[in-house]
């Protein structure tokens, strides 16, 4: 038998160099300030900011007397609870000198897309079936550990005390 080389390896047509995700993470996330900012010039610095963050601030509305709202778009790898802290601090970071304590301790971030919810919840349904296992005992094993709630409403806002999820 003849070793085979390295070289002689097919190489793959997809890598993480030349693809990207072919979906949107989009979120609205609104901030409460304290009391209104005098002006907005900040924005352009808060985009450039985050943007290292691995997250980008598409558009801004000031709603008075104290809400700031973002539609936000991020990067699959970012978790949903970092999009607040990153901005949020760093607003703050350039406000700093002119408005110290900005911003009130609570807010709202929401995820914005197509999906509808009986979309989601028929395709985790099908996932036990559809990845069925050659050993049954696995199976069975993982079909113990399928939860259905249907008393339990997914859609419904979660509220913390600093936040709506």
């Amino acid at each position: 038998m003849i070793p085979r080389v390295e070289s002689d390896m097919p190489q793959p047509l997809y890598t993480p160099e030349n693809t990207r995700a072919a979906y949107q993470l989009i979120w609205s996330y609104a901030l409460f300030w304290h009391h209104p900012p005098k002006s907005f010039d900040w924005l352009e610095d808060l985009k450039r900011a985050t943007e290292p963050d691995h997250i980008r601030v598409l558009n801004h509305s000031f709603d008075p007397p104290h809400v700031s709202k973002f539609l936000v778009s991020t990067l699959p790898a970012v978790a949903p609870d970092v999009i607040p802290h990153r901005i949020k601090g760093r607003l703050q970071h350039l406000l700093q000198r002119e408005m110290p304590n900005a911003f009130r301790r609570n807010y709202s971030l929401r995820s914005i897309g197509s999906t509808k919810r009986d979309k989601v919840e028929a395709y985790l349904a099908s996932q036990l079936e559809h990845h069925t296992m050659a050993d049954e005992r696995v199976q069975e094993r993982l079909a113990e550990y399928q939860i259905s709630e249907p008393q339990v409403d997914l859609s419904r806002e979660r509220q913390t005390s600093h936040a709506i999820y």
